[in-house]
């Protein structure tokens, strides 16, 4: 949308280097962890399918960063394949793989970000998917 500034933040060089995005959105390499934005200067920040390869000992700390950064009255929205429904279906997955979510249910994410200023709003599940969207409140 015109207007908004675009930021694509990844920690890998190589990725972003075949990063394949309209020329509109600013590629920088950062970590979950300590992204490279001030604190309450962001409108949204936007989590898709990466919490996967989060390991299981920093997803509290990166769910802390994303509430860290966004403005009051903006939002924090997590995106990641809906695992645990699979997992009856599928041999046992490497704990790898299952990343955070081996770790974290999506109550307990909701728990922590309501600690953090951000209030629940919308629980959504596309195929084979969740979102949880959270408003920060201060």
């Amino acid at each position: 949308q015109a207007g908004y500034i675009v930021d694509g933040i990844d920690s890998s060089p190589a990725m972003m280097s075949i990063a394949n995005v309209p020329a509109t959105v600013r590629l920088r390499v950062g970590n979950a962890t300590d992204l490279p934005v001030l604190a309450s200067s962001v409108d949204a920040v936007i989590y898709n399918y990466v919490f996967r390869y989060i390991p299981p000992n920093k997803g509290e700390k990166v769910m802390k960063e994303a509430a860290r950064v966004v403005r009051p009255g903006g939002y924090v929205i997590f995106t990641d394949f809906n695992l645990p429904r699979l997992w009856p279906r599928i041999p046992p997955l490497d704990r790898k793989i299952r990343g955070i979510w081996a770790e974290y249910t999506a109550e307990d994410v909701v728990d922590l970000m309501n600690r953090n200023g951000l209030r629940h709003v919308r629980t959504l599940h596309p195929p084979f998917s969740f979102m949880l969207v959270f408003e920060k409140t201060s």
